[in-house]
């Protein structure tokens, strides 16, 4: 499946029936593809919650591991609160099936019609054509590619992102497009659209000494005292950016990247970068470039929503209202 070879889909005329059927079609595709291969089972602690991810074959697993190396966790027992299930094609030779119905069209961020709300919730990627789709009464994932090597480096630096966030939602959670920082135990929020800065200031403040929770992406629980999650250990810079932050160009993972393209880097504990996996979020700041010394100015909570919702939406498949709702609730919440 490929971005010009994204089929187009409606919601099939029995949703209840024929969801549950893709369901099951994707879980005996899976088993198939196991049996064509093995099995490679890592486990992750977000947010304070287990997940399980069952990758059949090794080609998927560097894509788990570069981004969510510092979420691993040793101990592969217990509960898991959510399980993926990940293959690609051309290792396993199996392909996805497709949710039924007749062809239609895909929302802009690849939701498939139908497919926006629970119980099920399915997405295509343009770039990639990887579908991503989430049963929520199971708490089930799958994760589809035709081709490993055809993910592109920015799905690389946030690897199954449409899954993580409509499991988190529906449990509280929100995955916000943000960057944090902090030290003792305590974090601001970096909020903006892409090319707004986050990034610079961010990784300008590891560099001063302070902890690094998350670049681009996060997670937040609570409302009243919300507390920052960290997600994805990665970072991505323009050029200029990185010729000011020297220190991290050994922590580059493109290094041959197109010259328009951003420097995608690897904070890992590989980096000796610091990264906290949590801290109580005191404050949301709104970075803008401009001339001479820096400078905090309070700004209304109105234009911190601006700042920090539509991004959050328009990068998460079948995002809408109850986002909103949620991080209208968190930016009346701090300061």
């Amino acid at each position: 499946m490929t971005t010009a070879g994204i089929p187009s889909i409606s919601p099939p005329a029995s949703p209840g029936a024929s969801k549950s059927g893709f369901v099951r079609q994707l879980d005996e595709a899976f088993a198939r593809a196991t049996g064509a291969t093995r099995e490679v089972s890592l486990t992750l602690q977000l947010a304070g919650r287990s997940v399980r991810i069952v990758c059949a074959g090794d080609a998927l697993v560097p894509f788990v591991r570069g981004a969510l190396t510092p979420r691993l966790s040793a101990n592969g027992e217990g509960t898991r609160e959510l399980t993926l299930k990940i293959w690609d094609a051309r290792t396993t030779g199996v392909v996805a099936p497709l949710p039924p119905g007749p062809p239609s069209t895909f929302g802009l961020r690849g939701e498939v019609l139908g497919y926006s709300a629970e119980p099920v919730f399915a997405a295509c990627s343009h770039a990639s054509g990887a579908l991503s789709v989430l049963d929520t009464e199971s708490a089930t994932g799958y994760f589809w590619v035709r081709d490993a090597r055809d993910i592109p480096m920015h799905e690389l630096g946030a690897p199954l992102l449409p899954l993580f966030g409509w499991f988190f939602r529906a449990r509280g959670t929100q995955l916000v497009h943000a960057a944090a920082v902090g030290c003792g135990g305590q974090a601001v929020l970096l909020a903006g659209p892409g090319g707004s800065g986050k990034s610079t200031t961010a990784l300008a403040c590891l560099a001063a000494g302070l902890d690094h929770v998350a670049d681009d992406y996060a997670l937040v629980t609570g409302v009243s005292s919300p507390v920052v999650h960290a997600l994805y250990a990665t970072a991505k810079l323009n050029a200029d950016s990185l010729a000011r932050l020297p220190r991290f160009a050994g922590a580059v993972l493109n290094p041959e990247r197109d010259p328009e393209e951003k420097a995608l880097l690897g904070l890992g504990p590989a980096a000796g970068i610091r990264q906290a996996e949590n801290a109580a979020l005191r404050a949301i700041v709104v970075p803008r470039v401009r001339p001479g010394a820096p400078a905090l100015t309070p700004i209304l909570a109105g234009e911190v929503l601006r700042a920090l919702a539509p991004s959050s939406i328009f990068q998460m498949a079948s995002a809408g209202a109850p986002t909103f709702a949620s991080l209208g609730a968190l930016v009346k919440a701090v300061p």
